[in-house]
């Protein structure tokens, strides 16, 4: 009988999420684009539906064995929410793909078709290849469903990057302000006892409604970079805005998300006394002796605590639990990939089944990129990830020339990240690491979009105005001669 229920339930709570987006999206026809706010709505499942699914969760960050009480931290209403939006993310996919295959006839190879063709050979062909041909032959559909999530949002997108990262803005902040507040409301829900932090005074660790801390952590180097790039309207927004921010950046306590944010804030504001035009030559001047100073004492701070941060990156404690230093991580990974160096062991690596076969519990994955890839797909993953990122830098790279330093600085620091943590998995849909790695596809599709626009291009999921417009230059010209 309780089974019913559950599916009843699970069925009714799909439905409505259903039902309301897709009757959202027809009520704000007129206002906006269909493919923009499905988006938006995409957006805010990613971000607030993580939120939401872990505030209601009942999961205690003080649990004695917390290693053990992670995984069925997870009440009834939580799983509900979950599955609800794995099920609005299938039915996106769906309405997606029917848009994609109705504007086939209209496909040309440009910028940005390149870059989802080869995101599709790293994020779905990829996975499909090492589940099949891999060490262990086992295979998910759910390990599809961020890169068709990705695939989905960017199908007839039509925004400038400036109002991206204005959309993108909103539910992170929703999620990081929810974070805060919670330290009141409910600070087991999201505070960690942390014995070795390094703030003084503060014995703890905020997780937030996140994952982990270390999802918290860049989430808050977000928002930081998107307010300082993209300012908010009003003062007292804007000032709430980098309170969140920062104190998330900096109670989350990732160190490498620290070191990483440093180092790619301190780029911004170089980039910007270097280039900036509006700047007088005295105040860039001032402002760039400023940040050398900075830069200066955050080296140095390095310096004489270096074996004290080496430690700290290396071993780590999670609740009363030990965490193994992430070398004896890093071994495991290669051992498996050397079994397979083609293919690797599969998707399923670092599972919980593997984890006990390896006796590593707390190995949720590999707390590095480049480990993480050969161990999961192998060589096969790896090459595609190369020109993956490859393709990332080059979108960065044109955008730097235009003046537009986001993505850059932003790229910057998930490649510094990279070295602790597998940014850019993609097998977990509602996992931290789809939080910090969809901006950065968003945004380089919206960047070699742009330089397509440049060269009057055909959008590659439906034609734009720039042929229309060529056509109609062409017609007045002529009755201008006639």
């Amino acid at each position: 009988m309780e089974i019913l229920i559950f599916i009843v339930l699970s069925a009714g709570a799909a439905m409505a999420a259903i039902c309301f987006s897709y009757s959202l999206i027809w009520s704000n026809n007129h206002i906006y684009n269909n493919s923009n706010l499905r988006a938006k709505i995409i957006l805010w499942l990613v971000y607030g539906g993580m939120g939401v699914s872990i505030a209601i969760s009942g999961r205690s960050l003080n649990a004695i064995a917390l290693l053990d009480t992670l995984g069925t931290a997870a009440s009834f209403l939580s799983t509900l929410v979950e599955r609800g939006v794995i099920l609005v993310f299938t039915a996106f996919i769906a309405y997606s793909a029917v848009q994609a295959i109705s504007a086939f006839r209209t496909f040309e190879i440009t910028n940005k078709t390149i870059f989802v063709l080869i995101f599709f050979c790293f994020g779905i062909a990829s996975p499909i290849l090492a589940a099949t041909f891999g060490t262990n032959s086992q295979f998910s559909p759910l390990y599809l469903m961020a890169p068709l999530v990705f695939i989905s949002i960017i199908i007839g997108l039509d925004m400038e990057m400036e109002d991206f990262l204005r959309a993108l803005k909103g539910p992170i902040f929703f999620l990081l302000a929810g974070s805060c507040l919670f330290m009141i409301l409910a600070p087991a829900v999201v505070l960690e006892p942390y014995s070795i932090g390094k703030i003084p005074l503060f014995k703890y660790r905020l997780w937030g409604l996140t994952l982990h801390s270390n999802t918290l952590g860049p989430l808050g180097f977000l928002l930081l970079l998107t307010e300082l790039c993209v300012k908010s309207k009003s003062v007292i927004a804007r000032a709430l805005t980098l309170t969140v921010a920062l104190s998330c950046f900096t109670l989350a306590q990732s160190k490498t998300a620290w070191i990483a944010g440093l180092f790619s804030i301190s780029l911004l504001f170089f980039l910007n006394l270097t280039f900036d035009s509006k700047v007088s030559t005295l105040h860039r001047a001032l402002r760039f002796y400023a940040l050398a100073l900075v830069v200066f004492c955050v080296v140095a701070l390095l310096a004489l605590n270096l074996n004290l941060v080496l430690s700290g990156l290396e071993d780590k404690s999670l609740g009363n639990g030990n965490f193994s230093g992430r070398p004896a991580i890093w071994t495991v990974a290669v051992s498996e990939w050397l079994k397979n160096p083609i293919f690797g062991y599969g998707p399923s690596i670092w599972s919980s089944e593997f984890r006990q076969i390896v006796g590593m519990n707390f190995a949720f994955h590999a707390h590095n990129q480049f480990y993480q890839i050969i161990g999961e797909s192998g060589l096969i993953g790896l090459s595609s990830l190369v020109i993956y990122v490859s393709v990332v830098m080059y979108a960065a790279y044109r955008d730097f020339k235009s003046k537009r330093y986001f993505l850059l600085v932003y790229l910057i620091f998930v490649i510094i990240r990279s070295f602790s943590e597998p940014t850019l998995r993609l097998i977990n849909a509602l996992g931290g690491d789809i939080m910090v790695h969809l901006p950065l596809f968003v945004l380089t599709y919206i960047a070699l979009a742009s330089r397509d626009g440049k060269n009057k291009a055909i959008h590659s999921f439906g034609l734009n105005s720039t042929g229309a417009g060529f056509h109609n230059s062409i017609l007045m010209r002529n009755k201008i001669v006639q």
